[in-house]
C-alpha cells in the first residue's frame, strides 16, 4: 500500500491499532465470561454432590437413631410387659417408642409390630419424605422400620 500523504498514513495507523485492540478487548472479555460460566457450572455441579451426600448423611443418621430409639423401647417395654400383662407388648413398645419419635418430628404410634421367637420387628405405615436438590427436586422415601433381636434384651 502506497500512501501519497502524511496525513493518509497517520489515519491508517489510528485504525490499525483501533482494530488491533478492538480485537484484542473482545477476545479478552469473551475468555472472562466464558471462564465465569465455566467457574459457575462447576460449582452448581458440586453444590449438587453435596447436598446429595447430606441428604444421605441425614437419613442414615435417622435411621440410627430409630434404631437405637427401638432398641432401649423394646427393651423398656419387656420389662413393663413382665410387670403387668393386662395389656399387649404393642401398648409398652408404642408407650416408649413415641417420645423418641417425637424428639425426631416423626408420626408417633407409627408402626405395626410383628413378634417372633428371637426378635421384634417393627413395620413403620409411613415414611420419611426426603428430598433431591435442585433443578431436579425428586422425592425419596425412607423406610423406617426395625428389627430387634430380643434374646439379649433382658
Amino acid at each position: 500500500m502506497k500512501f501519497k500523504g502524511k496525513k493518509g498514513i497517520v489515519f491508517f495507523w489510528i485504525i490499525f491499532f483501533g482494530v488491533i485492540v478492538a480485537v484484542g478487548t473482545f477476545f479478552a472479555l469473551s475468555e472472562q465470561s466464558a471462564e465465569k460460566e465455566l467457574r459457575e457450572n462447576i460449582f452448581f455441579k458440586g453444590k449438587q454432590s453435596i447436598d446429595i451426600l447430606n441428604n444421605e448423611i441425614e437419613a442414615q443418621k435417622l435411621v440410627l437413631y430409630i434404631d437405637q430409639s427401638a432398641k432401649f423401647a423394646v427393651k423398656q417395654a419387656l420389662k413393663e410387659y413382665e410387670k403387668d400383662k393386662s395389656k399387649p407388648i404393642d401398648y409398652y413398645i408404642d408407650k416408649n417408642l413415641n417420645p423418641y419419635l417425637q424428639a425426631a418430628e416423626l408420626p408417633i404410634n407409627n408402626y405395626d409390630y410383628l413378634i417372633l421367637e428371637n426378635s421384634i420387628v417393627g413395620k413403620s405405615k409411613s415414611s420419611k419424605p426426603f428430598y433431591s436438590p435442585l433443578p431436579a427436586r425428586k422425592e425419596y422415601y425412607l423406610d423406617l422400620s426395625f428389627n430387634i433381636p430380643t434374646n439379649n434384651l433382658k
